[in-house]
């Protein structure tokens, strides 16, 4: 389930700017019903725009589930997404295909039509985020060294994405070829056939497999033809029948999913409702005008997936309700108020103000089975996740270390408190950064990009407390010009590992000797239980706080020991000048 939940987070970033983009589209289509853009330059201007965030979705997918599921705001992440979605959608077209196989296009299965899903999105991006997390420390020795760390991962993962596309050419014509023998085999059942294509209609929308139903009821694969029969377009079609495996969506896209928005609006955490109600307000109005229920659906489809099933539930109840009735609208872009107005000048359109009547027990019905199971079940829907955003999703962990202390020769740089621990906000932890800060009287170097203590410390009126990157020390040219910024950029590629390096060589550093003569290192000195058994238990590729707030402590140790040297070195300088005396060296 938490697997689930994360990659339900992750889509929640394309999800955000999915409504805006519906409105624009079906406001276009409002203005030029007939000809999509056609027959009015702003029409076609507004469809265009929404389009390409509805139409290019799955793409947004890849590269949100690749980074969301890493947790990793990295561009080689984004890159391999892009590549290998881009790869397997060319690979698994009616063109490539029939390139592949040697068949005409017109031979090549229809499924191969619908294989640019977000389904293949999220397989792309979960594909990438599982080469990241393996693959991303790897180390390739001789000439092909430059492919190490980050730059491998967009090779692993384009060689594991073609073998899912092998795979994948043969099973997905397979799944979309049984989903229409079984929408054939249903559409014998009357209106028992409209209840239970609206609840695998909603149900496999994750898959792309949906794509295989609709074609049985509103095109002509099984010579239905629900959508071009009710408007006209073509001949067959009978009053009071036509339109039934379209009616019964109205209910639920006008009235039913934004009832069971407020919901969720209503069940979010007080602190969170704001940001929650702006969501699921414009999703809510997408959903109702245009009929585009994604921004709602994405919304807690992996997040709380019992809930996404009550929706398939209740959609196929008001699906056989409608059907049941002969209350019967249509549509051709989708089931929203927009369609719902057109329909009544449809050839074919029956009873379909009772439709509004059905809405509104449905939006009652939604509300009251989305409220309960939210709350009975606890449900993590949006604004009811502990953890909202990714900076403030893993563990928080510093540490307070000693610097030389020429007092204290084998004491200094000894470790004198850590913390590793999850708070409730990112406000909180810095505060405990900063208290352990006043504390022991210490300054603070944070890994830049994982939060908002620089904001934080600015904002509370301790700049002075925050050291700067330490790179130009460590860099070679240490006479160049000083970084100004805040903190220092680890990441997970070269920085890291010579991090873990310097780690490695300061706890195995010998600081002095027992009475025995029995050399004392540097781990003997450390008392934190939690730090040693992390470095005990180490693997690559896994996440080790602990470790990371040693790291940051070692670029600065660094930092410490170069300015001595130098200082050192400029004294001996002098020294031989006979200007000053090198009393460092004595």
């Amino acid at each position: 389930m938490s697997f689930l939940q994360k990659l339900g987070k992750s889509l929640m970033l394309p999800v955000t700017i999915m409504p805006l983009a519906a409105l624009l589209k079906g406001i276009g289509y409002w203005i030029d019903p007939i000809g999509w853009g056609v027959n009015n330059p702003f029409a076609a201007f507004l469809i265009l725009s929404g389009g390409v965030v509805i139409d290019y979705l799955p793409i947004l997918f890849a590269i949100a589930v690749a980074i969301g599921m890493t947790d990793k705001k990295n561009a080689s992440l984004s890159l391999a997404a892009v590549i290998n979605y881009l790869m397997i959608t060319k690979i698994l077209s009616p063109e490539g295909i029939s390139l592949i196989s040697g068949l005409h296009i017109s031979q090549v299965s229809i499924a191969f039509s619908e294989t640019d899903n977000a389904f293949i999105g999220i397989m792309v991006g979960l594909i990438v985020a599982f080469c990241y997390k393996k693959f991303n420390q790897i180390e390739i020795p001789g000439p092909l060294s430059f492919f190490s760390g980050e730059r491998f991962i967009p090779i692993i993962s384009g060689m594991i994405t073609l073998l899912f596309a092998g795979i994948f050419m043969y099973v997905w014509p397979m799944l979309y070829e049984a989903f229409i023998h079984f929408g054939t085999w249903m559409a014998g059942l009357g209106p028992i056939s409209a209840g239970l294509y609206g609840f695998f209609n909603r149900l496999l929308i994750p898959t792309g497999l949906h794509h295989a139903l609709n074609s049985v009821f509103w095109f002509n694969i099984a010579g239905i033809n629900d959508i071009g029969r009710f408007w006209g377009t073509v001949s067959g079609g009978i009053k009071g029948v036509t339109g039934m495996y379209q009616a019964g969506f109205y209910p639920v896209m006008m009235f039913g999913l934004p009832a069971g928005a407020l919901a969720i609006y209503q069940c979010a955490s007080p602190d969170k409702k704001k940001k929650v109600g702006t969501l699921m307000f414009s999703a809510a109005l997408a959903s109702f005008l245009t009929g585009i229920t994604e921004p709602l659906e994405f919304s807690f489809m992996f997040l709380a997936p019992s809930l996404y099933i009550a929706h398939a539930v209740m959609t196929g109840i008001m699906m056989f309700i409608a059907a049941s009735f002969h209350w019967l609208a249509g549509f051709s872009f989708s089931a929203g108020l927009i369609d719902y107005i057109l329909s009544f000048k449809a050839p074919f359109s029956y009873h379909a103000n009772y439709l509004i009547l059905l809405g509104v027990i449905c939006g009652v019905l939604y509300y009251i089975v989305f409220r309960a199971m939210i709350l009975h079940f606890n449900l993590m829907t949006p604004g009811r996740m502990k953890e909202e955003v990714s900076t403030k999703n893993s563990l928080a962990s510093f540490q307070v270390w000693m610097r030389t202390n020429s007092k204290t020769p084998y004491m200094g740089k000894r470790l004198v408190a850590s913390y590793c621990g999850r708070l409730d906000t990112m406000e909180a932890v810095d505060k405990l950064v900063l208290y352990a800060c006043l504390r022991w009287n210490c300054k603070v170097l944070y890994e830049a990009g994982t939060g908002e203590l620089v904001t934080n410390f600015k904002k509370w009126g301790y700049r002075d407390k925050l050291l700067k990157d330490p790179s130009s020390y460590i860099n070679r040219s240490v006479d160049g010009p000083r970084i100004t910024g805040y903190g220092i950029v680890i990441g997970d590629g070269d920085i890291k590992l010579e991090g873990m390096r310097m780690v490695r060589d300061f706890l195995y550093e010998i600081v002095g000797k027992t009475s025995d003569d029995t050399p004392i290192y540097r781990f003997n000195q450390i008392y934190d239980i939690s730090f040693l058994l992390e470095l005990d238990r180490f693997i690559f590729g896994r996440n080790a706080d602990r470790l990371s707030s040693a790291i940051v402590a070692m670029f600065e140790f660094r930092k410490d020991s170069l300015l001595l040297e130098r200082e050192a070195n400029s004294k001996s300088k002098t020294n031989n000048t006979g200007r000053k005396v090198n009393r460092f060296l004595k």
